[in-house]
């Protein structure tokens, strides 16, 4: 009887999608090398298709080598999982979106395997070697929950890959994002942990963000001048809402509403608040290392999609014990995604100044009614002089500072400073503090 390498059953069709994959991406075609399996030749390729087939289906065990057969065994586990299939939603037929899903979960898939049995290349590279009239049916017991985990960690990934290719284009016009851009997207996630953990957070962030900012706007229409005519249902008078409940007069005023005739009230805006430029500093010290640091960068990439999309001035400024790195975007400049990555990889560690960040960012504040956000964990002497000249810039500018404080409490000389002090404890759960003081 013929064998086979390959597990999964294939046509020209599929073989002409993985050969064009294998051009395009490095990653996949180094793939095997990395491996460290002598199997590792084939499943590549068996992974692929299992994730870009409409139907795919593995040989039987005595159509394959008995070596390979162990591959077999890792991807049958993989596709009783949930995470499989969910992953298949956005693989199926797609052969850079299954490329990618291919190379994060057999790297991830066969580290996990190796590190619970650092003796399986050897049993693989003895099957190899055997005969095959001597090889006995070899039995793998690969665990289902080292297959799921590797899973569950591509299907993060893939989330992080998704806000990072929406990254700023709510306003934008709908534009296809390239294969080729998206597997150089995927190898920074792919290289970048730290990345993949920002662009996940900041994904959290800024729904949450827009979910805030929505409610600020509900809250802000204006005040009452008169009452007029128009379609505007959230300016209705109450007695037009009032008949909405009613069978037969519902009809009626409908009909009014869509032709712009509802009795509504007429408002004078109140002003939009921060139309100036917005500056966040970010304390990344030696305290903010780890989770306070990606939480930090995320609360402020969030808050600058919101920012760049009213059309604002947008810098960050990052410092320690004085300021390192100034990013300056705006509505015509937005941040490319190897800004996100330099952003996300930045870190000095060391000790804090709270002085230095805040001259940068009255230095870069060039309109009235501003924001600048302050985060930091710390705690520092500021001198009596520059609270004082500080809070002169406040009112000859309109500028509010907003300080975050993650895990103390604020000194004297930072209430004085401050238009705005957001204590943070929980990090999961007080994201939503900070936006609201942004917006009230």
């Amino acid at each position: 009887p013929k064998f086979y390498k390959e597990t999964v059953i294939q046509d020209k069709y599929d073989e002409l999608k993985f050969r064009d994959m294998l051009r395009r991406s490095e990653e996949l075609r180094n793939l095997p090398k990395t491996l460290e399996i002598p199997t590792a030749d084939t499943l590549h390729k068996d992974t692929f298709m299992l994730f870009f087939k409409l139907d795919p289906k593995f040989r039987k065990d005595d159509e394959v080598y008995p070596a390979y057969r162990f591959n077999k065994e890792v991807l049958s586990k993989a596709v009783k999982c949930q995470e499989y299939r969910q992953l298949r939603n956005n693989t199926k037929l797609d052969e850079v979106n299954s490329t990618i899903a291919t190379v994060l979960f057999t790297k991830t898939v066969i580290a996990e395997l190796l590190r619970r049995n650092p003796q399986l290349p050897n049993v693989l590279n003895n099957l190899t070697k055997t005969p095959l009239n001597r090889a006995k049916p070899p039995k793998f017991n690969v665990p289902i929950s080292a297959v799921k985990k590797a899973l569950q960690q591509t299907v993060e990934t893939m989330k992080a890959l998704s806000y990072a290719e929406s990254w700023g284009l709510e306003d934008a016009p709908l534009r296809k994002v390239s294969p080729d851009e998206r597997l150089a997207l995927a190898n920074l996630l792919l290289n970048s942990e730290k990345f993949k953990k920002l662009m996940t957070l900041v994904g959290k962030f800024r729904n949450l963000a827009i979910s805030t900012k929505s409610r600020a706007i509900r809250k802000r229409h204006g005040d009452v001048t008169s009452v007029t005519v128009g379609k505007d249902l959230t300016k209705a008078v109450p007695s037009e809402l009032a008949k909405l409940g009613h069978p037969l007069l519902k009809h009626e005023v409908l009909s009014r509403l869509a032709n712009g005739k509802i009795l509504q009230y007429e408002t004078k805006p109140k002003d939009a608040l921060g139309k100036g430029d917005f500056v966040a500093c970010v304390d990344l010290s030696g305290t903010m290392n780890g989770i306070r640091e990606l939480w930090a960068k995320a609360v402020v990439l969030a808050s600058m999609l919101t920012a760049v999309k009213q059309k604002r001035r947008f810098a960050i400024v990052f410092f320690s014990k004085t300021v390192k790195d100034v990013f300056v975007f705006d509505h015509h400049n937005r941040p490319t995604l190897e800004d996100l990555v330099r952003i996300a990889e930045t870190f000095y560690g060391g000790g804090t100044n709270f002085v230095d960040p805040l001259e940068k960012a009255m230095e870069l504040t060039q309109n009235v009614n501003g924001d600048i956000l302050f985060i930091t964990d710390g705690i520092c002497e500021i001198p009596d002089d520059f609270v004082q000249k500080f809070d002169e810039f406040k009112r000859k500018t309109e500028t509010r500072l907003i300080t975050v404080l993650i895990n103390a409490k604020p000194s004297e000389a930072v209430k004085l400073l401050s238009d705005r002090i957001v204590e943070v404890s929980d990090l999961s759960e007080d994201a939503r503090k900070v936006f609201e003081s942004l917006q009230a």
